[in-house]
């Protein structure tokens, strides 16, 4: 009994270390070894001005590292731009998804902000919830590119926070896509900004498998997949 259940973990977790392996990324990076050819209009590259647009503030700084991208919450009516390099979604991968570290103090309700897409050239587009699961709510209709639409916006308490956007129903495999920060803002009142930092853009063939089905073995099994699975990864 208990070499069957060996067997059935180390299959269960070669199939969970193949689909780990199996992934592609576009793009990891904290901006330490530079700007990864993503181009900004409005946003400033913190202590490292690649393009030398200026500093973005010292206080509270980067994630990790000293590198950092920022937009500052004016309140001018304007629209900043931080954009991608543009990729092209692996043939055969199903899975693809944006995760970044961030936080922001933007004015409420009025200045926001928000991830946008474009596939094969063409506009570039809001990524909605529920692709997008952590937007705080709905701007007003005054903002800037995202009037009526759910972003980012108010104060997110100054430490930063992960945010993983699925964006698997917007691209297909082959595919070129490119990723797009937004931060759209009113006439009127500000804030501090947006800040954003460790950021991966990534694909692959299948999501990690839940272990629901382990519910037929017993918690020894559960124990040593997940001892195994911790090994993979």
């Amino acid at each position: 009994m208990i070499h069957a259940l060996k067997s059935a973990v180390l299959l269960l977790t070669v199939c969970l270390c193949a689909s780990v392996q199996g992934e592609t990324v576009y793009f990891d990076s904290d901006w330490e070894s530079g700007d990864g050819g993503w181009t900004f209009d409005g946003f400033l590259h913190g202590s490292n001005p690649y393009g030398g647009t200026g500093f973005a503030p010292a206080n509270p700084g980067a994630f990790s590292g000293v590198n950092y991208w920022f937009a500052p919450d004016t309140g001018f009516g304007a629209t900043d731009h931080l954009t991608s390099p543009t990729y092209v979604m692996t043939a055969g991968d199903m899975f693809l998804n944006l995760t970044f570290t961030h936080h922001y103090n933007l004015e409420t309700g009025f200045d926001g902000g928000a991830v946008l897409i474009q596939v094969n050239g063409g506009s570039f587009n809001y990524v909605p919830a529920p692709n997008v699961t952590d937007y705080d709510q709905v701007m007003d209709a005054s903002t800037d590119t995202l009037g009526g639409l759910e972003a980012y916006t108010g104060n997110s308490g100054g430490a930063y926070f992960t945010s993983n956007v699925n964006l698997s129903s917007l691209v297909n495999p082959g595919d070129s896509f490119a990723i797009r920060f937004a931060q759209g803002e009113d006439s009127s009142g500000s804030g501090d900004g947006w800040y954003i930092d460790d950021l991966t853009l990534s694909s692959s063939v299948s999501a990690i498998p839940e272990p629901t089905a382990l519910a037929m073995f017993s918690s020894v099994a559960v124990v040593l997949l997940r001892r195994r699975k911790s090994v993979c990864l």
